[in-house]
């Protein structure tokens, strides 16, 4: 489970900006909402969900892009090639400061141990066009923070005791553009292995702004999870809930197509169901959406997985995103406590009694074009019964454009 996660010089941001999950303890953790929050050991708590708002172009999706770019350079980077520039690098480009700066990135997670104890874990990254500057991994066994790897750029890796393997091996083979991390993923280290698979497998992006994207969640999940009844059965549940008017879906082996069905009628007489290819122009765009954020949202909560979803709102009526959110906020169809992190235009999901105050945030982007954040519970006075919907659109929480009428000019006149 993500703690916090943390970027600094990437895009629209340029000092530190940190999005932390762990509960504001000015905010009542048993009158608030508690089936909201995760409860870990020694009484901390964290976020199912955290919902980020904000003018456009203020930066919300940028702090999601950059766990995105953090995860694929851990994923990745163990295949550049010597001299290949690092593709993740995007610096803050309105001051000559930091465009040539590094990046950093930096996130803290739990990872449950053979014990079923959770542990903490640190690690953070800095790099510029063509070298990893810093690489640093700590845990928290007994509590305690404990050196697993540091490692600065042009310098000996420093390893710590808990580290035993390969270690000089792959050090050996390391090049400059490349992640230790990364470069661990096919050796067996303890530790390191749990850590890359966590941070490469757990943490999922949905971006529904692509459609190439989209075509690999039904490829990669949609149609290989429909052989499984219990997810069959709950996609269903989900299509039917959210009104569709589905009543079966089914992947067919010999046209390779997604086939939904629906009900036909005769004289008002219902009819046997009648399957239609998933890509046929009947379904909705927003039921196409819906269908496929779905099946990739039931693998997330089997497995215990972060998702991040860039403008969950878009295509989806108000009330099927409050669905998918208490998707994740109910303890019953979330037990692996799941996480979601996204960003939304969607006011009416400002709602005090679906979201804490602490789970809501603002993005606001100043003269500079620097992005910085803070969330609903740090407005000093604001309390929980507030129609926050109302307040966010009168401007009383920050986060909104200011609109004028604008006066076009045409023909020259």
């Amino acid at each position: 489970m993500i703690i916090e996660f943390s970027v600094k010089n990437f895009r629209s941001i340029r000092e530190k900006v940190t999005l932390s999950l762990v509960a504001d303890k000015a905010v009542s953790r048993k009158n608030e909402l508690p089936d909201n929050l995760i409860e870990l050991e020694d009484g901390l708590f964290l976020h199912k969900t955290v919902v980020l708002y904000g003018r456009n172009a203020s930066g919300k999706s940028n702090l999601l892009l950059g766990l995105n770019r953090f995860v694929d350079l851990i994923t990745n980077s163990h295949e550049n090639k010597v001299g290949e520039q690092i593709t993740q690098y995007e610096t803050f480009f309105c001051d000559l400061n930091t465009i040539s700066a590094p990046v950093e990135f930096e996130i803290f997670f739990f990872l449950q141990n053979t014990e079923n104890h959770f542990i903490k874990y640190h690690y953070q990254v800095s790099f510029d066009k063509q070298n990893i500057i810093s690489e640093n991994l700590n845990f928290y066994p007994k509590g305690q923070k404990a050196k697993l790897f540091e490692r600065s750029q042009n310098q000996p890796i420093s390893f710590g005791d808990y580290l035993k393997g390969s270690k000089k091996i792959i050090e050996d083979g390391l090049l400059p553009n490349q992640l230790f991390l990364s470069k661990t993923a096919s050796f067996r280290i303890e530790f390191l292995n749990e850590v890359y698979s966590y941070l490469s497998n757990k943490i999922v992006p949905l971006i529904f702004h692509d459609q190439n994207f989209e075509q690999e969640i039904i490829k990669d999940i949609l149609i290989p999870n429909l052989k499984d009844n219990t997810f069959r059965q709950n996609l269903l549940e989900l299509l039917k809930a959210a009104d569709t008017g589905i009543v079966d879906i089914q992947y067919n082996s010999l046209s390779g197509n997604v086939e939904t069905s629906h009900r036909f009628f005769e004289k008002d007489e219902s009819n046997e169901k009648t399957p239609i290819p998933f890509s046929y122009q009947m379904e909705s765009l927003g039921t196409k959406k819906l269908l496929i954020l779905a099946g990739a949202i039931l693998n997330i909560l089997k497995n215990g997985k972060v998702v991040l979803i860039d403008e969950l709102d878009k295509s989806l009526h108000p009330l099927l995103s409050k669905m998918i959110v208490r998707l994740f906020l109910s303890s019953e169809n979330n037990p692996n406590n799941s996480q979601l992190l996204f960003t939304t235009h969607d006011s009416s999901l400002m709602d005090g009694e679906l979201f804490r105050r602490d789970q809501m945030f603002i993005t606001e982007k100043d003269y500079m074009g620097q992005t910085s954040i803070y969330n609903l519970s740090s407005i000093q006075g604001l309390r929980k019964n507030v129609p926050f919907e109302k307040w966010y659109l009168g401007g009383s929480l920050g986060g909104i454009p200011v609109v004028y009428e604008p006066e076009l000019v045409f023909n020259g006149k």
